[in-house]
């Protein structure tokens, strides 16, 4: 029986439960919902009691509480089939990171080729992607794609206890070539701010628009601060912007 607080939202259909994933129907993303501090997407039912194959990309947390370890307790929490890349290694707990050890990008790039060849992706989300050689690789393999599936991009940049989990030299990149495949992105005002001083600073392309910010290190502190910063970011590539 399932455990108390935990309940099925769809019909059981005991011939999908024994399918792979790959062999199962895609589904999409339907909708995005953000009550207070939680962030809630909504698939439509699939057909056949199908369940929709999840795929995050990000590092991995030893302490669980964060990278894929939490991703993957969300899309099953929610009803999806988990898969993972790995792009870093972490040692951290509650009181915050002590080591990265990165993942070479040729093995990430094998992983994600492994992953998309087999199963039927209905979604894609992006945490820690570590350094600009391995969010090359990621952008590269995406982009490749027939096909791509609904893109969510959170672009880790520094952990709540204050370690730098993006190399800052990766903000070009991830600008230029991960951000336009995006469907949605959500950075936290910290790295709203930081995406769009660093795009201002060096002038990596125009947008035709107007610029955010009007000095470096200007914050994003109201709720018309978090409107116009999340227009500047649609401005450079992704199709809907959440600003937490």
């Amino acid at each position: 029986m399932p455990r108390k607080g935990l309940r099925r939202n769809r019909p059981v259909n005991p011939a999908a439960e024994n399918t792979p994933p790959h062999k199962k129907s895609r589904g999409v993303i339907d909708t995005v919902t953000t009550v207070g501090t939680r962030t809630m997407y909504t698939f439509p039912e699939p057909s056949g009691g199908s369940t929709p194959a999840i795929l995050t990309i990000a590092g991995s947390d030893s302490g669980g509480g964060a990278g894929i370890q939490a991703d993957l307790k969300t899309f099953t929490v929610l009803g999806c089939y988990g898969a993972s890349v790995v792009t870093a290694l972490t040692a951290q707990n509650t009181k915050g990171v002590q080591a990265v050890h990165g993942v070479p990008p040729s093995f990430v790039e094998e992983q994600l080729r492994s992953v998309l060849g087999d199963i039927d992706v209905a979604a894609i989300k992006t945490g820690m992607l570590a350094n600009a050689d391995v969010l090359r690789a990621v952008a590269r393999t995406l982009k490749a794609l027939p096909s791509p599936p609904p893109l969510v991009i959170d672009p880790v940049c520094v952990s709540t206890s204050g370690h730098t989990l993006l190399e800052h030299d990766s903000l070009g990149p991830l600008i230029t070539e991960l951000l336009p495949l995006a469907t949605v992105l959500t950075p936290n005002a910290s790295e709203a701010a930081l995406l769009l001083q660093y795009h201002q600073q060096h002038q990596i392309h125009r947008t035709g628009g107007d610029a955010y910010l009007d000095a470096p290190g200007q914050g994003i502190d109201s709720i018309e601060d978090m409107l116009r910063a999340s227009r500047a970011l649609c401005a450079l590539g992704p199709q809907a912007v959440l600003l937490k």
